[in-house]
């Protein structure tokens, strides 16, 4: 386990027996497939030496930074991922109140309190939703307006993700993502507007509609009484009542007893 002659183990021996000062030493002991520190320590003869087997430990070690590999790498995964969505993170702390965005997405020039950069006439409806999502440790969604730091124009953020509690300290967080969504609120509100006028549009229509028949209704009475006057003095001429007439006359004033019934 020393090590043979010109390996780090042996040299660590050498240094310490030549320098009068304890050295500890990492080796591994291929034929075993062992790790092993080797604490070496100077004697009046030369050196000491306490193994302990370490394999166990190194394997741990190599376990975790294998892992701690894989989440730099899903970190950068969700980074490029974010971004190409134009999509950014949030996390809100409640013991201090603090929500903090990212810039992408958030149409923020970089991260931010987000309650400095929030529509004021959001912000009670905001807090609502995130004191929900904790007090059920549950889902969380809301829409919401930020007021841009550089310009001063509005933002519409939509934001979902889940309050999380610590299974250490008991402590909750909400984190999610969050991205822009102004063009499709401006989309929404267009139409809500073109569906608006198009009610008051139909409204109008009906309106003329009902204002043409009413006319229509006076009139026909208006001329109704007149016309059945005039059908009942025909009906008398062609009576003779008032003399003889032509058979010209009859035919004449049959065309107008017709016209009146029409």
């Amino acid at each position: 386990v020393a090590g043979s002659v010109g390996s780090p183990a042996h040299t660590a021996h050498l240094r310490s027996a030549a320098e009068q000062r304890p050295i500890t030493i990492e080796s591994y002991h291929a034929p075993w497939d062992r790790w092993y520190e080797n604490r070496i320590y100077p004697t009046p003869d030369g050196v000491s030496t306490f193994f302990q087997d370490i394999t166990e430990r190194k394997r741990a070690e190599a376990l975790l930074r294998a892992r701690e590999a894989e989440l730099r790498e899903s970190e950068r995964r969700l980074a490029t991922a974010l971004a190409a969505g134009r999509m950014g993170t949030f996390d809100y702390d409640p013991a201090s109140d603090r929500l903090t965005l990212t810039a992408a997405g958030a149409s923020l020039d970089s991260p931010a309190a987000a309650y400095a950069v929030l529509h004021p006439d959001d912000v009670p409806a905001h807090r609502a939703r995130l004191a929900e999502a904790v007090a059920r440790r549950g889902d969380y969604a809301s829409e919401y307006r930020v007021v841009r730091p550089r310009d001063g124009e509005v933002a519409w953020i939509e934001e979902r993700g889940s309050a999380v509690e610590d299974a250490d300290t008991g402590a909750v967080r909400v984190r999610g993502i969050h991205w822009d969504v102004s063009e499709r609120v401006r989309a929404r509100q267009a139409l809500e507007a073109a569906m608006r006028d198009a009610d008051a549009e139909r409204e109008r229509a009906t309106e003329a509609n009902r204002a043409k028949a009413e006319f229509l209704a006076n009139m026909s009475h208006e001329l109704r009484t007149p016309l059945n006057a005039i059908g009942g003095y025909v009906q008398l001429l062609e009576m003779g009542l008032h003399g003889p007439v032509t058979d010209a006359q009859v035919e004449a004033l049959e065309r107008v007893q017709g016209a009146q019934r029409h």
